[in-house]
């Protein structure tokens, strides 16, 4: 993973000149917060009368920092803007008797679109001619009437290969977040197939914080992206920022990073914090501030690993006690000292001619230190059956009715705990390659009766349903099996059931 362009060229024009990898610290306390740190110290012996104190003034922050104010901007669907971080839709209910709506659908032709974060306005209505999206009615002053001003125009109409999409655009508003209200913008996509099918709507926020600062000479802009439809541009862990150079001029695919208490960052380690609150309810300035204190380094080994120049690609580091602390790594050198967990993260390996790339989730708990050793790898394929229609926490079965659909699980810990979920792999002559697990299943004269590639599902379990109708009782044979490559080579776990 590239670090973002922007951030290097800041980091580099600040000449701050640190050992090992990058960290970006975060904090924020109270929703204030500063970078500088209280010295110890104290009064010592006196002779005579005490003078009165003077008063303290508030330590600064340290050489090297960096300031930069904030202002809310609200996006306008432009093709050379940023473009939406995603979007959700919303069930609306069939029956609904929203003042509003009913207003509308009194005037025009709608269908109704439903957001439940916008409160006092959940629901808005998009007019409709001849099976097309023409206009968003969006209750901006939630007052439950369908005012002339709250008509809004498609602003973007783009034709895809199978789909045409619209986009509407939203007046700012204030949204509720938290205890407060906030600024916020929100785009509708409305998107149809080809055909005359209907269309499906959908929820994007709209708005970020944005700021400049000028550093060698050259401007830099920084973006925060909201934490959803919370409105919050503060949320450490879930919302994105982004910092690159103010002269560019297509910012729709910059690179985003996770507003993180720790982040890595080309050659040095910075702390993070947001300050003040603005009439818009949001924060008014951020702040960098150097962090030197690189002690730590982590050390792999992979454990039965028959490739060479083995290494990281990637890691994702979470606080063991701050929620706030996502760092996204390259490499695990120069890092601060302390508790982590690690969540994921990718080793490349080397065969040959051949690079594989090894992925896992729900690594350990780590302990960074001086030099801290981490052995991974040696996975082990574990499999259990169980019928579909119990929970993934129910007890594992081996003996079903006829009929049942069974679903087939594989798991694959390593020597730490971790998950591995995904082994990938190229050449010079060969295309990158995914390599999934494999399910066979057999009768008891050894016939197949099913084989398939098995489904990546949720907490880094693989999945495969078999539907035992019109087979007969017997004894079955189910063999899952996984190419690990040079991590630990083709591993095989069989299965029996039985079926009554």
């Amino acid at each position: 993973m590239k670090s973002n362009q922007g951030w290097n060229a800041l980091f580099r024009k600040l000449r701050l000149r640190q050992a090992g990898s990058v960290v970006l610290s975060a904090a924020l306390i109270g929703g204030l917060s500063s970078c500088s740190q209280e010295k110890p110290g104290g009064a010592g012996p006196t002779n005579g009368p005490a003078k009165p104190a003077a008063e303290a003034k508030p330590p600064g922050p340290p050489p090297g920092s960096i300031e930069i104010p904030l202002t809310y901007r609200g996006l306008t669907a432009d093709t050379n803007d940023f473009s939406a971080s995603g979007y959700w839709g919303f069930q609306a209910p069939t029956n609904n008797e929203a003042p509003f709506l009913k207003a509308v659908s009194a005037k025009k032709e709608v269908l109704p679109v439903h957001n439940p974060y916008f409160k006092g306005r959940e629901f808005a209505a998009v007019e409709m001619q001849e099976g097309k999206p023409v206009a968003l009615y969006f209750d901006a002053n939630a007052n439950g009437q369908a005012e002339d001003n709250e008509r809004i125009p498609a602003v973007r109409e783009t034709a895809l290969s199978a789909y045409t999409q619209w986009f509407f655009v939203t007046p700012d508003f204030e949204l509720a977040s938290g205890e407060s209200k906030v600024k916020f913008r929100a785009i509708l996509q409305a998107l149809a197939p080809r055909g005359g099918a209907q269309a499906v709507f959908s929820w994007s926020p709209a708005c970020v914080l944005e700021g400049r600062t000028k550093v060698g000479g050259e401007e830099m802009a920084l973006a925060l992206f909201a934490d959803g439809f919370t409105g919050a541009f503060d949320h450490f862990g879930q919302g994105k920022f982004s910092l690159f150079p103010a002269a560019l001029t297509n910012r729709q695919f910059v690179t985003r990073q996770t507003l993180s208490s720790l982040a890595q960052l080309n050659q040095n380690f910075y702390r993070l914090s947001l300050a003040g609150r603005g009439p818009d309810g949001h924060p008014t300035k951020l702040l960098l501030c150097p962090e030197t204190n690189l002690t730590g380094r982590v050390a792999l080994t992979l454990e039965g690993c028959t490739g060479t120049n083995t290494g990281w690609a990637r890691a994702l580091l979470a606080g063991a006690s701050d929620p706030n602390l996502r760092l996204e790594l390259e490499n695990l050198s120069a890092l601060p000292g302390g508790s982590y967990r690690l969540e994921n993260g990718t080793v490349r390996v080397e065969q040959q001619a051949t690079n594989w790339w090894f992925s896992f989730g729900q690594g350990p708990a780590i302990t960074i230190s001086n030099e801290t050793r981490l052995t991974l790898g040696h996975p082990q394929l574990r499999t259990r059956v169980r019928d579909a229609n119990q929970g993934p926490a129910e007890a594992e079965k081996t003996t079903f009715a006829k009929g049942t659909w069974v679903v087939i699980t594989a798991s694959l810990p390593g020597a730490a705990g971790e998950l591995w979920e995904r082994f990938r792999f190229s050449s010079a002559d060969a295309p990158a390659r995914e390599i999934s697990p494999q399910v066979r299943v057999t009768d008891e004269a050894g016939k197949e009766i099913q084989a398939q590639a098995m489904v990546r599902g949720a907490a880094s379990v693989f999945e495969a349903r078999w539907n035992t109708a019109g087979l007969p009782a017997g004894t079955y044979a189910i063999k899952v099996s996984q190419d690990t490559g040079p991590l630990a080579g083709l591993i095989e776990s069989p299965v029996k059931v039985t079926i009554e």
